[in-house]
């Protein structure tokens, strides 16, 4: 025989009969037999006590009854009624909360910085404010960029806030991001109906972790941008390489000729530098003559300096779609990226 737990008085019996209002006696003799407890008024208590400390943790209905029942289990104690755990201990347990959260913030937060959070409710421009901050940037675009400096501008002192009074809620982490995530799940219609002082604590558990995931797409963006600009650079410092090898290579013979007029014998001493000049560049244009001088120097050309002369050519382009230079150090996207290219991204942003 088994007992069904959380229904009492029922046992299932073999071949799968049910047999309903067993004698007491043979009730305790069972529960005897399975070394389990009835529960009794002084564990109903205790009961209530633990899911008065798990609504801290996790206020989701479903993880405090799995709780409970490890509870129960542990000590060996039969489930009460359904409408006892419902009503009296996680019910309870959750308006209790409830309660507190509500109380919390009416002796936390001060009231003008409680209409900053219910702005965030109201209408502006056809859209909630709330509505616009919950908005994820659809790409790495210029346009989309300024509406998360934006967020984050409009955010930061309800951030200040909310990492100041959420410790003092006594929550876990978990419990923060849940009540976040009513949040972002429920229109604001709903979230009107909760009441003032939950939707402004539930508010500023959002806020902590949407100015977060905005920091994010930042610096997502900035890694999106200096790596585009990187891959961009190479490409265009291995054509102009290509570009000038070639040039360097159909130019050498002109360049021979040029060498040639220093060992001319037609050409007297006493000649001033500036003919001769003039004779080498009508053989050679002065841009192809810096070309040639550059590639017969460095008959390995040094990848990397062009790639720089790329990078200073791009920093305009870099400057229209950069991160604030500020945000960039403070998050430390240094450790991201080379030093080099870092200080150079930074220098030419600001």
């Amino acid at each position: 025989m088994k007992q069904i737990i959380g229904v009492p008085n029922l046992l299932i019996l073999p071949f799968g009969c049910v047999a309903q209002k067993l004698p007491l006696s043979q009730q305790a003799q069972i529960l005897q037999l399975h070394d389990y407890r009835t529960c009794s008024p002084e564990w109903k208590e205790k009961l209530q006590e633990k899911a008065s400390s798990l609504v801290a943790i996790y206020t989701k209905p479903v993880y405090i009854f799995k709780e409970l029942l490890n509870f129960l289990e542990h000590h060996r104690i039969v489930l009460p009624g359904y409408s006892f755990m419902q009503e009296e201990v996680i019910g309870r347990a959750m308006t209790d909360e409830r309660k507190r959260l509500e109380q919390a913030v009416i002796n936390g937060i001060p009231e003008e910085q409680r209409i900053q959070l219910d702005n965030l409710l109201t209408v502006e421009e056809s859209l909630y404010q709330l509505t616009l901050l919950k908005h994820e940037p659809k790409d790495f675009s210029y346009q989309e960029i300024q509406r998360e400096v934006s967020k984050r501008k409009t955010l930061f002192e309800l951030y200040e806030l909310a990492m100041s009074f959420l410790p003092s809620l006594h929550i876990s982490n978990e419990n923060i991001k849940y009540y976040a995530s009513l949040i972002t799940y429920h229109p604001v219609r709903e979230i009107k109906r909760m009441g003032r002082e939950v939707a402004n604590a539930y508010l500023l558990c959002f806020i902590s972790y949407r100015y977060q995931k905005v920091n994010d797409n930042l610096v997502n963006t900035f890694l999106y941008h200096v790596g585009k600009f990187i891959e961009e650079a190479k490409e265009a410092a291995k054509e102009q390489m290509a570009e000038e090898k070639l040039e360097g290579n159909r130019n050498l013979k002109n360049a021979g000729k040029i060498l040639g007029l220093f060992t001319d014998e037609t050409i007297p001493d006493e000649t001033i530098f500036g003919t001769i000049k003039e004779r080498a560049f009508a053989i050679l244009t002065k841009e192809q003559f810096a070309i040639v001088s550059r590639y017969m120097i460095n008959a390995i050309l040094d990848e990397s300096a062009y790639e720089w002369d790329q990078y200073v050519r791009l920093s305009r382009k870099f400057k229209l779609n950069r991160v604030p230079p500020r945000f960039v150090r403070k998050y430390t996207l240094r450790k991201l990226i080379s030093p080099n290219l870092y200080s150079a991204c930074t220098h030419h942003t600001e």
